[in-house]
């Protein structure tokens, strides 16, 4: 039904009645007044009508044209980077190759990749932001291979305790300047000390040198998983001596690295608790479940045994690289009521906590 019958069947019902009676010539009692009243109301309804059908008229006439202007509007937007694919095919011509390795170990400012997801504990440095990241797998395979075999060959030199020319020291510089070259450098080192503790003092002191400025890079642009490889492997390399009295003595990796500000920041020490939890949850095996056996329970126990072993071993490097104890109980109920451990464990853990303090401070009245 069109708009103007629809108007006509609501404010005259009675018109079709008067349409039959006039056609057959029938009347109302009242005869002339009848006929006359009912042109009348016909003649306005019909105006009433056409006006109305007018207005209908101007107002889809303007939709249409506010929908074509919208439509005009949104085809010339483009979208922030894009590009034409003439604008892209010439860049890419321009573009030169980025020595950069972009390695999947899921850190902070890089956290998620180098160009991927915006990481969750911190930003990419200011500088790197800026600069298109290219990863070294990404190069030509010659060149690719030649800047990993160069990280390579000054890990090996440096383990096997080789003398360290200029050019490995000046592109070592090179190397920690970005994600990539701090994250394989990491990573690197991890690969070819494994299986090794013990290690010459010389040795220590070297990579020690080394570590250091490594880990000024990752606290100034907040890249933290190359950092938590380096922890985790200062806690593991040591040098034995023996004293007089016959009494072993290990002198560990991170007393060398004390100092270092990044130890001091507590966006460090969630990125870096964030990778220890996903780590192990992937690596340690489940609890076989019986038949019968709460299936739900079991794996919130699971879980929580892996919070606390982690916490307790966290906790226990931030006390021994110099975190004040109410940061490293401020970091405990986050970390524990992010991961809803439970009550008894969190009192456990704190226990710990206090008692690594206060035997510090008993020794230090003793001294």
């Amino acid at each position: 039904m069109s708009v103007k019958g629809f108007f006509k069947n609501v404010l005259n019902p009675d018109t079709k009645g008067a349409e039959q009676q006039e056609a057959t010539g029938t009347t109302t009692t009242s005869g002339t007044t009848t006929t006359s009243l009912s042109g009348s109301a016909t003649s306005g309804v019909n105006n009433f009508l056409s006006g109305t059908s007018k207005f209908l008229d101007s107002v889809q006439t303007k939709k249409n044209g506010l929908i074509h202007d919208i439509s005009n509007k949104l085809t010339s937007f483009k979208m922030p980077g894009e590009q034409s694919t003439d604008e892209c095919i010439q860049k890419k011509k321009s573009k030169e190759p980025n020595y950069d390795d972009g390695d999947d170990d899921n850190s902070s400012a890089s956290e998620y990749g180098d160009d991927g997801d915006r990481p969750m504990y911190a930003e990419e440095a200011p500088m790197e932001r800026q600069v298109s990241v290219e990863s070294v797998d990404s190069l030509p395979d010659e060149d690719a291979e030649r800047r990993k075999s160069d990280i390579r060959a000054l890990v090996a030199n440096l383990l096997q305790q080789n003398v360290i020319d200029e050019k490995m020291i000046k592109d070592f510089r090179e190397f920690i300047m970005r994600h990539s070259g701090r994250s394989r450098f990491a990573k690197e080192l991890k690969s070819q000390l494994k299986g090794m503790k013990s290690i010459p003092n010389q040795l220590l002191e070297q990579l020690a040198l080394f570590i250091s400025p490594l880990l000024s890079q990752c606290n100034e642009n907040e890249d933290y998983a190359p950092a938590y490889i380096i922890m985790h492997l200062s806690f593991s390399l040591y040098h034995e001596t023996v004293s007089s009295n016959y009494t072993a003595e290990q002198k560990y990796l991170y007393s060398l690295l004390k100092n270092q500000v990044i130890w001091q920041s507590m966006r460090f020490w969630n990125a870096a608790f964030f990778i220890a939890l996903q780590r192990e949850r992937a690596e340690r095996h489940r609890y076989p479940v019986d038949d019968g056996d709460d299936v739900i329970q079991a794996e919130m126990d699971f879980q929580n045994d892996i919070v606390y072993s982690q916490l307790s071993k966290f906790l226990w490097r931030m006390y021994t690289l110099g975190m004040g104890q109410e940061l490293c109980l401020d970091f405990l109920r986050k970390q524990a009521s992010a991961t809803n451990l439970p009550n008894d464990m969190i009192r456990m853990i704190q226990k710990n906590v206090q008692h690594f303090f206060e035997s510090t401070n008993s020794n230090d009245v003793s001294q």
